[in-house]
């Protein structure tokens, strides 16, 4: 029978594989200062007022080894235009840091580019204030990177639980996979505190699961759902 100390060192073990070697995060943090600057530059260079900010698993310290994708999201006022506009004016930021780019749309506009062995996203979005209506589907992004920032305590315990769900095929929100995205692995380590007391709760979880971590809403608006901690308005289903 295992010992508690014997979890321990499971545990322990585990973090140690999945957590990035010291020379993995020097390269990442050294590509993403280097990205945001030319893109800064870019922004003031075509006379933009925009805000450059990095956002995802990179700068929350949740990332897996091995990734070479960052996030980068230019922000800009509310009066500049609709998504068409924001969508040519990072196509036209693209162009001037970084020259070759590949333009694509999920729900919003974006540009990827191949930057030093990583890819890099840039992805325009409108500033808003926390409880602020979003006018884009990313808007509230850049508010959920501070929000992690802020309360996640234990970011090791987001890559163990990271690294469980792809073990099982369920990490990622993609229609394909159908599983937990990594803000929503972020928001279960914030609400339960660790990677086995986050295991220990699902393992009671029956249909109907209810999280709301600031307590925005009443139990009968969610079914499966989280509720946005920035909002009343957002949930994130998996």
């Amino acid at each position: 029978m295992r010992t508690s100390s014997d979890l321990e060192l499971i545990l322990r073990e585990a973090e140690r594989i999945v957590s990035p070697s010291e020379e993995e995060k020097r390269k990442l943090m050294r590509v993403l200062e280097e990205a945001l600057r030319r893109v800064e530059e870019s922004v003031k260079r075509l006379n933009l007022n925009a805000e450059v900010v990095a956002v995802g698993s990179s700068v929350r310290d949740t990332w897996l080894p091995n990734n070479n994708e960052l996030d980068i999201f230019v922000l800009f006022p509310k009066g500049v235009g609709d998504k068409g506009v924001l969508g040519s004016l990072i196509v036209d930021i693209a162009k001037d840091a970084f020259g070759e780019y590949e333009q694509n749309y999920a729900e919003h506009p974006y540009v990827r580019v191949r930057y030093s062995d990583f890819e890099i996203d840039l992805v325009p979005a409108f500033k808003i204030l926390p409880g602020e209506r979003i006018i884009s589907a990313v808007d509230r992004t850049p508010l959920h990177n501070s929000y992690v920032r802020e309360k996640l305590k234990r970011p090791n315990d987001v890559r163990l639980l990271k690294a469980f769900l792809k073990s099982i095929d369920a990490y990622g929100a993609e229609e394909k996979v159908g599983g937990f995205s990594g803000y929503v692995c972020e928001l279960l380590i914030i609400n339960y505190g660790s990677f086995l007391e986050t295991l220990e709760e699902a393992s009671k979880w029956g249909s109907r699961v209810y999280i709301d971590i600031e307590h925005h809403l009443t139990e009968e608006y969610a079914l499966s759902a989280f509720s946005g901690p920035l909002s009343t308005d957002r949930s994130y289903r998996s």
